[in-house]
C-alpha cells in the first residue's frame, strides 16, 4: 500500500515529535498534577489516532495491515490466551504482595479516586493506542524503507525514549520492553493480544493492597 504525506507526517510526529516532547518535559521545572498528566497523554494519543483512522477509511486500506486481523486466526486465540495468563497471573501475585509505604507527590501513580478513574481511561487508550502507532503504524511504515530489523530498531528506540532518558534504569525498562513488544508483533504480526497486555499491565498498579502511611 503507498505511503503518503500525511503517513510521513504521522511517522515523523511519532519518531521525533513526541521523544522531543518527553524530552523537554524533563527539562522543565514545572510541575504538573497526575489529572493533567493523564489527560495530556490521553488527548495526545486520541489526536494521532484520529489522524491514523483518517488516513485508513480515506485510502480504503486494510485493518490488518495495522495488525488487527479480522476475524481472529487460531494463532489469535492462543496469543490472547497467553496474554490473559500473563496479566492474571500478575494481577494475583500484586495483589498478595504486601503492602508498601505511601508513593510520594511526584509519583505518577494515582492516588485518589478520581485520578484513579482518569487512570484506567489513559491505561485503556494507552494500551491500545501506543500499540497501534509505534508497533502496527510505524511498522508498516518503515519495513519497506529499512527493512525489517531496521524498523524495529528504529520503532523501538523512539517509543522508549519518548518515556524518558533522565532516569537510566528507566530508559533501560522502557528500552527492553518496547524491543521485547515490537519483535513480538513483528514475528506474530498480530496486534490484539499485545494491545491486552499493554492495557492490562497499567492496571496492575490499581491491584496492589493501600499503601501504608510511614511513620
Amino acid at each position: 500500500m503507498q505511503m503518503n504525506n500525511m503517513d510521513i507526517a504521522l511517522a515523523l510526529i511519532l519518531l521525533l515529535g513526541v521523544p522531543a516532547r518527553a524530552l523537554w518535559r524533563e527539562r522543565s521545572r514545572r510541575s504538573r498534577s497526575r489529572t493533567a498528566r493523564y489527560g495530556e497523554a490521553i488527548l495526545t494519543i486520541a489526536a494521532c489516532l484520529a489522524l491514523l483512522a483518517f488516513q485508513w477509511v480515506a485510502h480504503d486500506r486494510s485493518a490488518a495491515a495495522l495488525g488487527l486481523v479480522v476475524p481472529l486466526r487460531w494463532t489469535s486465540w492462543v496469543y490472547l490466551s497467553v496474554a490473559a495468563a500473563l496479566i492474571g497471573g500478575l494481577w494475583i501475585a500484586v495483589r498478595r504482595r504486601p503492602a508498601g509505604p505511601a508513593h510520594g507527590g511526584d509519583s505518577p501513580l494515582p492516588q485518589t479516586a478520581g485520578e484513579r478513574q482518569l487512570f484506567i481511561v489513559f491505561g485503556l487508550v494507552a494500551g491500545a493506542g501506543w500499540e497501534l502507532l509505534y508497533r502496527g503504524f510505524l511498522l508498516w511504515v518503515l519495513t519497506p524503507l529499512a527493512g525489517s530489523v531496521g524498523a524495529v530498531c528504529v520503532a523501538a528506540t523512539a517509543y522508549g525514549v519518548a518515556h524518558g532518558v533522565k532516569d537510566r534504569r528507566k530508559l533501560a525498562g522502557s528500552l527492553l520492553s518496547a524491543f521485547v513488544f515490537t519483535i513480538a508483533y513483528a514475528l506474530t504480526g498480530d496486534l490484539w493480544w499485545l494491545i491486552v497486555i499493554h492495557a492490562g499491565l497499567p492496571m496492575l498498579a490499581l491491584a496492589a493492597p493501600p499503601a501504608q502511611a510511614s511513620t
